[in-house]
C-alpha cells in the first residue's frame, strides 16, 4: 500500500500467490483492509463449490488465473480448466492466462470459441531479447482481435529477461500488443516480483514504460484507469 501511495495509485488488483494454492484467506483479508478500492484474482480448482465462489465473488474477487509456467503448480488440462472457466461467466469474472507464448498459443485455439473474457498476462511472456517468433506473434495477434480477449502489459522486465530498465528492445512488442488488441490493454506492477533473475526491477520505471507505450494521455488513461474498472469494478 504505501508503494502504491508513492506512485499515486488509488485502486489494484491482487492477483492470489500459487505459493497459497486454494487457501484464499490472506487475499481476502488483504481485499477487505482496502474498503472495496482493490479487487482479487483467485486461483480454483474442479473441487472448488458454488458457495466457495460465491463467498470469493463477495470478497471481491473477479477472476481466475490459470498458469502453464512450468514452475507453478497448476492444473493443465484443457478440458478441466474449460469447466472452470465457464463455472465463473455467471459470476461476471474473467480468466487470466500465464504462460509463455508457444505454452498460451494452444489454449486459445482450442478456447477460441469460449465466451468468457481471457486476458493474457505479460505479454505472453515473449522473450524480447530474442528475434521474434513471427508466425506465433501473430497468430497471437489474430487471437487477441476477438472482442472479449485482453493483453496485461506488465512483466516487461521478464520478457527482457531480467535486464534492467528502460527496455527499449520490448517497446516495439507492447505497441504491437496494445495496437492489435484495439486498446482492450491493461497494466499491473507485478509487485513483489517473485522469481525473478536478475537485478529487482524499479516500479516507477515499470509504469514509465507503459506510458510511453500508451503514448497520448487518452490511451494512458483508459489503459490504467477505464480498462481496469471495466473489468474489475
Amino acid at each position: 500500500m504505501a508503494l502504491h501511495r508513492r506512485m499515486d495509485i488509488s485502486n489494484g488488483v491482487l492477483v492470489q500467490a500459487a505459493c497459497y494454492k486454494h487457501d484464499h484467506s490472506a487475499l481476502l483479508a488483504a481485499l477487505r483492509m482496502t474498503e472495496g478500492r482493490y479487487r482479487g484474482v483467485a486461483l480454483i480448482g474442479a473441487d472448488t463449490d458454488d458457495s466457495t465462489l460465491q463467498q470469493l465473488h463477495d470478497g471481491g474477487v473477479r477472476g481466475i488465473r490459470f498458469n502453464f509456467m512450468g514452475h507453478l503448480p497448476s492444473e493443465r488440462n484443457l478440458d478441466q480448466l474449460r469447466l472452470q472457466a465457464q463455472r465463473i461467466k455467471n459470476f461476471g469474472w474473467h480468466v487470466l492466462l500465464h504462460g509463455q507464448i508457444d505454452q498460451l498459443l494452444p489454449v486459445l485455439g482450442a478456447w477460441k470459441n469460449l465466451d468468457v473474457p481471457m486476458i493474457i498476462d505479460h505479454m505472453a511472456r515473449v522473450d524480447a531479447t530474442k528475434p521474434i517468433n513471427e508466425s506465433a506473434f501473430q497468430d497471437l495477434e489474430t487471437y487477441l482481435k476477438a472482442k472479449n480477449r485482453w493483453i496485461k502489459l506488465s512483466g516487461v522486465d521478464r520478457v527482457m529477461q531480467g535486464a534492467a530498465g528502460p527496455w527499449a528492445a520490448a517497446l516495439p512488442i507492447a505497441t504491437r500488443l496494445l495496437q492489435v488488441s484495439s486498446g482492450r490493454a491493461i497494466w499491473g506492477t507485478d509487485w513483489p516480483h517473485p522469481n525473478i533473475q536478475g537485478e529487482m526491477p524499479d516500479d516507477m520505471k515499470l509504469l514509465d514504460f507503459v506510458e510511453e507505450v500508451c503514448g497520448d494521455a487518452a490511451t494512458k488513461a483508459t489503459v490504467l484507469s477505464g480498462n481496469p474498472q471495466h473489468l474489475y469494478f
